[in-house]
């Protein structure tokens, strides 16, 4: 049996592997790039490192993209980095309370929106988009609809 940290968690990144060919560099120079395979990213987990900013307390943390596709931003070192933040310091839950769809409806936020700045920093922010007018720039579910 494998025990996880209690505040291990990841951001799934949606349609991963249709961003990252759009969007190879969006993360860094070649980030999002793959190997042979298709499914594989090419480069170490060093170089697809870079610096995942909240908006808008201004926090900060090391993170890199991770997975299958792409799949996943984690938090480098550890994955309960990123998830003590979430959870604890964001959406103020207690250890073990499970951040669920409803809770989120509740704080109107159904998305994230992710921003690159000329400095190479990644913004990340929690929104709440309108499904009957989604922004251009949308993937993932609300596309779908």
């Amino acid at each position: 049996m494998v025990y996880r940290p209690v505040s291990e968690v990841y951001i799934p990144l949606p349609d991963s592997k249709k961003f990252h060919d759009a969007r190879p560099d969006f993360f860094g120079h070649n980030v999002g790039t793959f190997d042979e395979t298709g499914k594989k990213l090419a480069l170490s987990k060093e170089e697809r490192t870079f610096t995942l900013r909240f908006l808008p307390s201004g926090d900060a943390i090391e993170a890199y993209i991770n997975q299958e596709s792409g799949k996943a931003i984690q938090s480098v070192d550890r994955q309960d980095i990123l998830g003590e933040w979430l959870l604890r310091g964001v959406f103020q839950l207690a250890e073990r309370e499970v951040l669920t769809g409803k809770k989120l409806e509740s704080l109107e936020i159904n998305g994230i929106r992710l921003t690159k700045f000329k400095n190479g920093e990644i913004g990340i922010e929690f929104i709440w988009i309108d499904t009957e007018n989604p922004p251009a720039d949308a993937i993932g579910w609300v596309t779908r609809k």
